[in-house]
């Protein structure tokens, strides 16, 4: 399976704050995909306001050809917000290709 590259979402810091706002958390999830990236990165993108809704702010999305998985970088409020979306939104998610079962999240800290 072959993707795009991997797509980085920077923006500029102001170095004097924390790279993590007090009362939100970073995520990093990777998982595999039953379907190719571009098919996955489709549905991912239209369900763009989901997320939204969630205020759950995207640090990056990419496809890593290494170890053929996407990643995301969520920045959210908890880890209880991250795991209500994705129960609410199970279907969506299944329907984009990404294989749940084989989720891996890691909480990102600056400290």
């Amino acid at each position: 399976m072959t993707g795009d590259p991997l797509i980085f979402k920077s923006e500029l810091h102001n170095w004097r704050e924390p790279l993590i706002k007090k009362d939100t958390m970073r995520l990093l999830m990777n998982a595999e995909l039953s379907a190719t990236y571009a098919d996955w990165k489709k549905v991912y993108d239209g369900h763009k306001w989901a997320r939204d809704e969630a205020n759950m702010k995207e640090i990056l999305v990419g496809w890593c050809e290494e170890d053929q998985r996407i990643h995301v970088c969520f920045e959210v409020e908890s880890m209880e917000v991250m795991e209500k979306f994705m129960e609410k939104h199970a279907e969506v998610i299944a329907s984009s290709g990404h294989k749940q079962e084989t989720t891996v999240v890691k909480i990102l800290s600056d400290s």
